[in-house]
């Protein structure tokens, strides 16, 4: 399945908007849904970890904030429902919540989009 410039743009930019919606999310995972031709997908959140699950595949994410001692980092691992897979590790430094916020967007962003193509 091709992802074109528009469904990077309609998934990124709900995903980025979805925290303040009620229910969170909601329209992101609809139109995930009716791009991967999903019947159904799952959103699980936690502090600091994140686990989405559609039957194209799975995306998981684990946060660790930074502190005066330490670089923060986001790992991130998608596995597609035949046998894909990939991961990232970034390092992040000291962050307002908006900047954080922008940076974890894109990265997850990105495992969707990657996941679509899976």
């Amino acid at each position: 399945m091709q992802i074109s410039r528009t469904d990077e743009l309609e998934l990124l930019t709900v995903l980025h908007e979805g925290m303040h919606e009620q229910p969170a999310w909601g329209t992101f995972l609809k139109r995930l849904l009716r791009r991967a031709g999903a019947g159904r997908a799952r959103l699980l959140l936690a502090r600091g970890e994140a686990a989405l699950s559609t039957p194209r595949g799975s995306i998981e994410a684990w946060l660790r904030r930074s502190s005066p001692l330490h670089d923060g980092e986001l790992r991130i691992r998608a596995t597609g429902a035949g046998g894909g897979y990939s991961g990232s590790r970034s390092h992040l430094g000291p962050r307002e919540d908006e900047q954080l916020r922008a940076e974890l967007t894109r990265h997850l962003g990105f495992a969707v989009v990657g996941l679509a193509v899976m």
